[in-house]
């Protein structure tokens, strides 16, 4: 009987994978099911009843269904819907390296404060206060000597140019009134002649010291009033047959005023730090001088004694006068 068992199990065809565990499909939800058919159940139930040979048999079919069970399970996980919970963040697309690297400008940092303001420039020097000014220059004037007894030393007109040069210096006085003292060297002469028998020549010389009051209107524009006075020495000369000459020493005094332009501190180059400026001041006013006699000692030439003088006349150097000069001012 059991050799006929035997040959019975030996001549039965082997089960296959599919006829041994038809695997069903797995519920994502569901537990491990049993892969186990009835039929399986019967054949193994069947085997393991039957002789040692029919046992390794089973063994077989037993270890095919579990790798058949293992792959569906596994085929059935990866097609299986993941859970909620154990989804995790998509990985961010690698970058293509043939694409152009696009370079995205910085943009500028914003803060609410306001922008900071520009440094101020340093401050400016205040100007100086003047306390006291000194002036240096020349000038040239014109007088109009009102006496027809000029004419002796100049037929054609009365209106004698004068030059001087002088030195000057105030101090403030308060406000804006300056008060100056200072000294000028002024000359000036005629040429002529006398009835067309003598030719004439007068030279006078003149030492003269100024007082000047002034007032600052703006800086750069004084108005100021003057009064110039000292002694002319003057020296006269009749050439002739005979020839003859004579000396005599007057007073003048002048009365005058007058404006002074010159450049104010701000328009210098260091402003207040400078000390020096130059300027222009025209003047206008009445030069009086007494009368003098003009009285010549003649000689001939040929004649070693010395004649008694002769008198022709007195001359009163007088009139109007207008002076425009220049300036040089340190302060």
């Amino acid at each position: 009987m059991n050799t006929t068992l035997l040959i019975v199990a030996l001549a039965a065809p082997p089960l296959t994978s599919r006829e041994a565990a038809p695997v069903e499909p797995l519920s994502p939800l569901s537990g491990p099911t049993s892969t186990s058919s009835p039929s399986t159940s019967s054949s193994t139930s069947s085997s393991s009843t039957s002789a040692p040979a029919t046992a390794s048999s089973s063994s077989t079919a037993s270890s095919a269904t579990s790798q058949t069970t293992s792959s569906s399970t596994t085929s059935t996980s990866s097609t299986s819907p993941p859970s909620a919970g154990s989804v995790e963040a998509a990985a961010p697309p690698e970058a293509d390296p043939g694409a152009p690297v696009r370079s995205t400008p910085a943009s500028p940092p914003t803060t609410s404060e306001a922008p900071a303001a520009p440094p101020l420039p340093p401050p400016e020097p205040p100007i100086r206060p003047l306390r006291w000014r000194l002036d240096l220059g020349p000038g040239v004037g014109l007088a109009l000597h009102l006496d027809p007894a000029w004419r002796a030393f100049d037929p054609d007109d009365r209106r004698v140019a004068a030059v001087d040069i002088g030195l000057r210096g105030d101090l403030r006085l308060g406000g804006r009134a300056f008060l100056g003292v200072g000294a000028a060297y002024r000359q000036f002469s005629g040429r002529g002649d006398l009835d067309q028998v003598y030719s004439t020549r007068l030279l006078a010389r003149e030492a003269l010291v100024a007082l000047r009051v002034s007032a600052v209107m703006v800086e750069g524009v004084d108005l100021f009033g003057q009064v110039d006075g000292g002694p002319s020495f003057v020296d006269f000369q009749l050439t002739g047959s005979p020839s003859g000459g004579g000396k005599t020493i007057t007073g003048v005094v002048d009365g005058l005023g007058g404006v002074a332009l010159y450049l104010p501190r701000r328009w210098l180059p260091r402003r207040g730090a400078s000390r020096v400026s130059a300027g222009v001041e025209v003047i206008a006013g009445y030069s009086f001088r007494p009368a003098i006699d003009v009285d010549a000692a003649l000689q001939a030439d040929e004649e070693p004694i010395e004649a008694a003088p002769a008198h022709f006349g007195d001359l009163a150097m007088r009139g109007f006068v207008t002076r425009i000069g220049i300036f040089l001012r340190v302060f």
